[in-house]
């Protein structure tokens, strides 16, 4: 019940972030092109379809200030529900410290972004920053998570689909990497069939790809107790 909705209302949010957000082209020559061919493809479809109701904006980048408005909103979200995914906590002991430990982490990540710019700053003050904020076990896995997805766009200008793909696997490795004794039925099910569904499908855009991982994950979050009975 709580996890399900946590999930939904941070996927919800991130894809409101970016939905405000114009498409960001790599080929400022083909601008005018696209947008005659967009408009055109768009009058045959009116003419065909009739009136219908506005589509969400297509994303193709992720830019570091994109990056940093998410972690925003992450970090509101998980403050506020902090006690419900306490309530969560029944693996490994019922401690009720899961939503603390992330809540702390993600604290430490936004004192680090703090003044950061550039994709290099954001991903640098991720990764540092999550790792010296993670607590407990929860921690450790979140931390792993993160700084496998910062670590594979500190590189690059703007992160497209094949950047995020990666980011996904290198995030599911690292948060397997980060205990252990890893055990199913936690957030490493859900990160690596996240990361699965990522690779095993041509995805064109972020806002294809993060709606069929959002989707996923959900599915994935609903089969945990299958592998973790005590759930």
């Amino acid at each position: 019940g709580h996890g399900l909705a946590v999930t939904r209302l941070l996927a919800t949010d991130f894809a409101a972030i970016r939905h405000q957000k114009k498409i960001s082209w790599g080929n400022g020559g083909n601008r005018n092109t696209e947008r005659r061919g967009n408009a055109k493809r768009s009058r045959l479809r009116s003419e065909r379809q009739g009136p219908s109701v506005s589509s969400p904006q297509v994303t193709m980048v992720l830019t570091s200030l994109d990056i940093k408005s998410a972690f925003v909103r992450f970090d509101e979200l998980i403050t506020t529900y902090r006690t419900a995914l306490n309530g969560l906590n029944v693996y490994p002991v019922p401690d009720g410290d899961t939503g603390s430990n992330m809540s702390g982490t993600i604290k430490r990540v936004m004192a680090e972004l703090d003044g950061t710019e550039s994709m290099r700053e954001v991903t640098d003050a991720i990764a540092h920053g999550s790792l010296m904020g993670a607590k407990g076990k929860s921690g450790s896995l979140w931390s792993g998570i993160l700084r496998g997805m910062a670590e594979t766009f500190s590189d690059h200008h703007a992160v497209d689909v094949r950047q995020f793909t990666e980011g996904l696997a290198r995030a599911s490795d690292s948060a397997y990497k980060a205990v252990a004794t890893p055990v199913e039925g936690t957030i490493l099910s859900v990160i690596r069939e996240t990361s699965e569904e990522a690779e095993a499908n041509g995805y064109s855009n972020l806002t294809e790809l993060a709606g069929a991982v959002f989707r996923r994950a959900v599915d994935a979050l609903a089969r945990t107790p299958e592998a973790l009975p005590i759930l």
